[in-house]
């Protein structure tokens, strides 16, 4: 399992789609959306809910192409981060 968006967007989508489908609300939708935008803007929303995380599940030899967040982890165990991720360890927040 990766994942690879914050907990603020899985929110976004989760509630909006709740306003626009079950409620069949689209207006709602959109305004949830925009009050989202605006907090974000104003700095009202806590730093932990932007963080995008991403997870290490294969060794960079089992990638046909350079992943970037492989890379990334190459280079924090190369600099010697304690918190460098590593497979099957969260990288991010």
């Amino acid at each position: 399992m990766h994942v690879d968006h914050s907990s603020r967007l899985s929110a976004l989508h989760r509630i909006s789609t709740a306003h626009a489908l079950c409620s069949r609300d689209p207006q709602g939708a959109v305004e949830y959306a925009k009050q989202t935008i605006s907090d974000l803007l104003c700095n009202r929303i806590d730093i932990s809910q932007l963080v995008i995380t991403k997870e290490l599940t294969k060794t960079d030899e089992d990638y046909s192409a350079k992943q970037a967040h492989v890379e990334l982890a190459n280079r924090c165990v190369c600099l010697g981060w304690a918190w460098a991720p590593r497979i099957s360890r969260w990288m991010g927040g």
